[in-house]
């Protein structure tokens, strides 16, 4: 990685909706992009890793509403399939997470799923639904 750019990528989702059982949030604004590292697909909600690296990975979700037995549950999912979950016993309480993944080969993903044994309706009340940011900490070598 150069060390002339902070390779970063902060998005945020401002619409509501449903997500259901793995399923992916979806981001539906950027807010920040630092380099070429790291990119987004809007339509899959995967997140791309151009350069080898250790990344780490901030989220939250806020859910209005689930059916779930398990509270909510979303996790980070790796193409190379970690699954790194952040939970919450209350279904309708702000659920966060965080990670550190490692990049041997570019163009590995993550996604962040919904992993509740139900959907999950996302907040009406809040402007930010959901929001992600992904740092690199290090390069591998």
């Amino acid at each position: 990685m150069s060390s002339n750019t902070s390779p970063y990528l902060q998005l945020e989702r401002t619409t509501g909706g449903v997500i259901p059982v793995n399923g992916a949030v979806l981001f539906n604004e950027q807010l920040g992009k630092g380099g070429t590292q790291i990119n987004y697909t809007v339509a899959t909600g995967d997140i791309v890793f151009a350069a080898p690296g250790y990344y780490y990975i901030n989220w939250f979700v806020a859910p209005q509403f689930g059916l779930t037995t398990n509270g909510s549950n979303f996790a980070i999912l790796s193409s190379d399939g970690e699954v790194l979950t952040g939970s919450s016993h209350i279904r309708n309480s702000p659920t966060v997470g965080f990670a550190v993944i490692e990049v041997a080969t570019p163009g590995k993903t993550v996604s962040l799923l919904n992993t509740s044994d139900n959907s999950i309706t996302l907040s009406e009340a809040v402007k930010a639904k959901a929001a992600i940011a992904v740092y690199a900490i290090a390069d591998p070598t």
